[in-house]
């Protein structure tokens, strides 16, 4: 049998540390740091292009139901011609009922191309690029698109019935032969109480809706990419409701319910 034996001295620490090993550690340490900050980089930039996207999705929501008021008031201009044509009317044909007549034909006519307006700038769709943030989009962008189309009914309601009284009660009151101008102004004086409740009760639906928004604009990327910013329709309801409460002007359903 052989032994092999080993003592301590014939063990030898080899000290020399090659240059060509230290270059290659250094090297992969260097592009191992290198793929870490690229790593991270490009998260960032996945998380800033996330935020961002949905940053302009709430502001084209929040633009978008601004317009809605926006179309709703711009009724209220358009009828300004029909009212001088109404005055018009009585002054030449000296017959109330004629004047009636023009006056809710055109509201008619005037009405429709209003819906239709709204209909082809498509602004009941303008959610759609948050719904992947929250579903909740939904519901909370077609509340106030709702109660926005519930004011702007009543103030048409309004409008309609109001503008009918007073044309009679002028038309029994001035003395005849009408005269130009008889009914115009009283006319005209009607729409600008209308447009006013109007614009004061859309108002409130609009800031409610937007500073929900306004909030997820503001928001970090994190907070974003975490959907942290929670969005709550009943938010939007105590607004509205607050907003009815406070303001002096009579409310536009209570307006319609009392002329109809």
């Amino acid at each position: 049998m052989i032994i092999i034996t080993q003592t301590m001295s014939d063990l030898r620490f080899n000290g020399e540390v090659k240059l060509g090993d230290l270059l290659t550690s250094v090297s992969l340490l260097i592009a191992s740091m290198a793929l870490v900050t690229a790593w991270i980089k490009e998260r960032q930039t996945r998380r800033r292009e996330y935020a961002d996207k949905i940053r302009a999705a709430a502001a084209k929501t929040a633009v978008a139901v601004a317009r809605r008021r926006e179309l709703a008031l711009a009724f209220y201009s358009e009828i300004q011609p029909l009212l001088t044509d109404t005055d018009t009317t009585l002054f030449e044909t000296q017959n109330p009922t004629k004047a009636r007549d023009t006056l809710w034909r055109g509201l008619v006519e005037l009405r429709a191309k209003a819906i239709l307006r709204v209909l082809d700038e498509r602004v009941e769709e303008a959610y759609v690029g948050l719904y992947g943030y929250d579903t909740r989009i939904q519901t909370i962008y077609q509340l106030a698109m709702q109660l926005l189309a519930d004011v702007d009914q009543a103030a048409y309601l309004a409008t309609r019935r109001e503008t009918q009284d007073r044309l009679f009660e002028v038309a029994q009151s001035a003395q005849q032969p009408y005269t130009s101008a008889t009914l115009g102004n009283p006319l005209r004086g009607i729409a600008a109480q209308v447009v006013a409740a109007l614009a004061a009760q859309s108002e409130v639906i609009v800031r409610s809706f937007q500073d929900q928004m306004v909030r997820l604009v503001k928001a970090s990327d994190t907070d974003i990419m975490e959907h942290r910013v929670a969005l709550e329709d009943l938010a939007l309801r105590a607004a509205t409701e607050d907003g009815e409460k406070e303001r002096p002007t009579p409310g536009l359903k209570r307006m319609a319910d009392a002329t109809a």
